[in-house]
């Protein structure tokens, strides 16, 4: 009997310790969410999209934005494409000819 009282008390008191953290962090939660909202109506200025887009030209140097589906990209360079290559390996010692020589040309 004694064991099912302290079993009682403990998961009453697992509760009352659940029930106080939920608390704390819906309070944590809806003091982020009314910082934030401050933040964002305090730091952001009123741009209307008119000079936005105009600003986002001048910066980037773009004459407009069009996209590119549907379009010829036959002649388009590769420059940008970072590709794997297979690493290829040379040998330094235990070679014919010894070691001062030049390595071969595999690459």
């Amino acid at each position: 009997e004694e064991e099912k009282e302290v079993r009682e008390r403990d998961r009453e008191r697992d509760r009352d310790r659940d029930r106080d953290r939920n608390r704390d962090r819906e309070r944590d939660r809806e003091r982020r969410r009314r910082d934030d909202s401050e933040e964002e109506k305090d730091d952001e200025p009123q741009i209307d999209p008119a000079d936005e887009e105009a600003a986002m030209i001048r910066m980037l140097g773009f004459n407009s934005f069009d996209s590119s589906k549907e379009k010829d990209h036959s002649d388009a360079a590769v420059e940008g494409i970072k590709k794997q290559t297979k690493r290829k390996y040379r040998q330094y010692m235990n070679r014919r000819g010894g070691f001062n020589r030049p390595l071969d040309a595999t690459f």
